[in-house]
């Protein structure tokens, strides 16, 4: 991954897949400005990153809790406590439903005084808060998904559509330049904007936020522009089994993922950076707004720290989502999931053993204890639910993808979201489990034994189907480490790991059928 790059200049070519590069696209690409913020609409795409039949809901991409809907702008232009959800996740304390938005500022006066220049200072605040609520009013602007699809097909239908070439210079742009730029100018404005240097200096600050600003413009509009390029309509994944594999690194599979990378939580994190940025200048009265309250800087300053480390995680991920292997974009998927994959694993603990301090779980004094019958039957669960964790660190980039792997294998975009979706569908299945055994002493015997003989038998069709996958797709393409023959290591791990699985699953039906016959 590069470095940080500074301004507007494009990064230094490289090699691979995207060839030569044929300049910078901006000057090519017209720009359609947003004057009339409106409220995010819905996104369409698969249904999985909001809703899913079984399990926890989950976000796609996104870092725990981090699912939020941009801050909306009424007719006065004041805003209403935009980033609640993802400030309470750093522990916010600041006021953040306040308008930052000021009245028009006068002319500038010459300073003569004291109290003239504190004017004169507030005056140059209220413009680099205008300036970050504009930038909030772009990044909203371009969420919405009806206005961003319909400008993408009015210019762009016929012209450069088609071009794979373009295309693929764009791509390079996005993950060389465009994202790179993004992450080292909200980086700069992070470190600009500590409290003790605005107070001391506001006027060199001011004039070099500003100039940071007008960067951060440009930046987001070669974003925004080559998204529409590249995502111009509403992308679906196939719901058949269409081979799209001669597409390469423009399959819809990537394009899709592409296309929520850039909108959605990357653009809200992005928002609360800026909204943060002009609360803390807001509360350190460097703005003509009047503010009565006693500003907290130390928790105004932690909060700016935590949103801006998230929206550095979310620039990341959207490189990754450009420039990762398809091994790389899948495991995105997978993050949230791994996550509680490991969290069931503890809870089923905590419901066979409840006085076990070790294995206490949040929920367990909710619960009552399981009867001798069902926890036998909880017990047959165990090298079900530990399987999985394992199988998924496995094949997590601690395990099988330490290296770079190719961008594209001869996969379709249909197979890769059968293992995109592995660990949502595991998951699920899981938690699934965990009520029906809840539920075991409560109804009747034979109906639990037949839910969960279902659902550990899904979770083994699962594992089939995705494991046939990365044994014919993914596997061949590792490559080998100091003459150490990596992939006949997985071939064996991969089948000595599904061998383990039948037993566990084979012993868990024997299982229900005892629990059942106790019943009668």
């Amino acid at each position: 991954m590069m470095a940080p790059l500074a301004g507007g200049a494009p990064g230094a070519p490289v090699g691979g897949v995207w060839g030569t590069v044929r300049g910078t696209l901006s000057g090519i690409l017209p720009v359609t400005p947003h004057p009339d913020p409106r409220t995010p609409g819905g996104s369409e795409g698969r249904a999985h990153p909001l809703s899913r039949p079984f399990g926890r809901a989950r976000v796609r991409g996104c870092a725990p809790g981090a699912l939020l809907r941009a801050p909306t702008l009424g007719a006065d232009n004041h805003r209403a406590d935009p980033c609640r959800a993802l400030s309470s996740r750093c522990g916010s304390r600041s006021r953040m439903n306040e308008p930052l938005e000021m009245d028009n500022p006068t002319k500038k006066k010459a300073p003569t005084s004291k109290r003239s220049r504190k004017e004169d200072h507030r005056q140059q605040g209220d413009l680099v808060v205008e300036a970050f609520n504009s930038l909030i009013a772009k990044c909203k602007a371009e969420d919405d998904d009806s206005s961003a699809t319909r400008d993408g097909r009015e210019k762009y239908d016929g012209l450069v559509i088609d071009q794979i070439d373009l295309k693929s210079d764009l791509l390079f742009q996005l993950h060389s330049s465009y994202l790179p730029q993004l992450r080292h100018q909200i980086t700069t404005l992070s470190e600009s904007l500590k409290p003790s240097d605005l107070l001391k200096n506001p006027h060199s600050k001011f004039d070099f936020i500003s100039e940071i600003q007008s960067d951060l413009d440009r930046t987001l509009d070669q974003i925004f522009s080559a998204r529409r390029v590249l995502c111009p309509l509403p992308i679906k994944l196939p719901s058949t089994r269409i081979n799209d594999y001669h597409l390469k690194v423009f399959k819809s599979y990537r394009l899709y993922s592409l296309q929520y990378a850039l909108t959605s939580c990357f653009l809200d994190a992005i928002i609360c950076v800026f909204y943060h940025f002009g609360d803390l200048i807001r509360q350190l009265k460097l703005t003509t707004q009047k503010h009565d309250c006693k500003a907290d800087l130390a928790s105004v300053r932690e909060d700016i720290l935590c949103e801006v480390d998230h929206s550095l995680f979310m620039i990341e991920e959207a490189i990754t989502w450009v420039n990762g292997s398809e091994f790389d974009i899948v495991q995105v998927g997978w993050r949230n999931e791994k996550r509680e994959i490991g969290e069931s694993v503890q809870e089923l603990l905590s419901m066979i053993s409840p006085a076990n301090p070790a294995t206490k779980g949040e929920k367990q004094s909710e619960r009552k204890p399981l009867s001798e019958s069902a926890t036998q039957l909880a017990k047959s669960v165990v090298p079900v639910m530990k399987l999985s964790r394992l199988f998924f660190d496995k094949m997590s980039r601690r395990g099988m993808n330490q290296k770079k792997l190719p961008l594209y294998t001869t996969m379709s975009s249909h197979q890769l979201n059968t293992i995109d979706e592995l660990a949502q569908n595991i998951e699920g299945r899981l938690t699934t489990i965990l009520r029906g055994l809840g539920d075991a002493d409560t109804y009747h015997e034979p109906d639990t034994s037949e839910l969960l003989t279902e659902v550990v038998q899904e979770i083994e069709a699962h594992f089939d189907a995705g494991i046939l996958l990365i044994l014919l797709h993914f596997v061949p393409i590792i490559p080998d480490t100091d003459g150490f023959p990596v992939q006949n290591y997985y071939k064996d791990w991969l089948a000595t790991w599904n061998t383990q699985l039948s037993i566990a699953v084979n012993n868990h039906l024997e299982a229900c059928k005892i629990f059942e016959q106790n019943a009668e």
